[in-house]
């Protein structure tokens, strides 16, 4: 099962277990959205967190789906992935509960725009933040990235494909901890989770949309999805 999902005193959790890298194709992207949002509208669940199995939290799409394909049915699938990405990255964004989400290892590609649309990041220390488009012509993440770091470092990631640690991007307020291990990623994000519970599902609602009318980057996400198919239709 590529999802696993629990809610435990008003905590909803949705975990990536998709070995060896947890590189989801476009069907899982879809159900990853559409299990999200019924967590997120379950009135049960006050905050969600978002964690991972296997060797790091999400190496984005999988490209084994375009393997052998004709340049029209790569298309075809980048379309479909994109789809469900950007409905997944728009969903987490105007969540009517705070997310958080749990970074192990590697954030590559698409599951670092998981991680920028959500309320709050924790990770590994030695987790690495990737955006390697520049090396496949995909070009999202550009508005995301550029709402949350300085644009040089930004532009060196999205120019060179090349990664930065966990522990430079604390330095400027992309992630709310590092921390030592797994067992510490987990214990410190829940004791967020927990305090955020005490408070009514409405005040936490009001609060997302307030926070979202001045920091709405899924809009911008379309137009670079959008980009990175007209570049793959320039090779037909």
């Amino acid at each position: 099962m590529t999802f696993t999902t629990k809610i435990e005193h008003s905590i909803g959790y949705i975990t990536i277990n998709k070995p060896p890298v947890n590189a989801l194709n476009s069907s899982d992207w879809i159900s990853f959205y559409k299990i999200f949002e019924e967590q997120a509208f379950n009135e049960e669940v006050k905050v969600i967190i978002l964690n991972s199995e296997g060797k790091g939290f999400c190496s984005g799409a999988d490209l084994n789906e375009h393997k052998d394909l004709t340049i029209e049915d790569r298309i075809k699938v980048s379309e479909k992935i994109n789809d469900g990405v950007w409905k997944l990255v728009q969903a987490i964004e105007r969540s009517p509960v705070p997310v958080i989400v749990n970074c192990s290892n590697f954030v590559v590609g698409a599951g670092m725009l998981i991680a920028m649309s959500a309320d709050f990041i924790f990770a590994e220390s030695k987790t690495q933040f990737k955006l390697p488009g520049i090396n496949f012509g995909v070009f999202a993440g550009i508005s995301n990235a550029l709402g949350l770091l300085p644009r040089p470092l930004v532009k060196k990631m999205l120019f060179t494909g090349e990664p930065v640690f966990a522990e430079e991007l604390i330095k400027y307020g992309f992630i709310l901890a590092v921390c030592n291990d797994k067992n510490a990623l987990v214990k410190d994000s829940f004791e967020l989770a927990k305090k955020i519970s005490t408070h009514k599902r409405d005040h936490l609602s009001i609060l997302k949309s307030l926070i979202l009318e001045n920091n709405n980057h899924s809009a911008n996400l379309k137009k670079e999805l959008n980009a990175s198919i007209n570049a793959l239709k320039s090779l037909d």
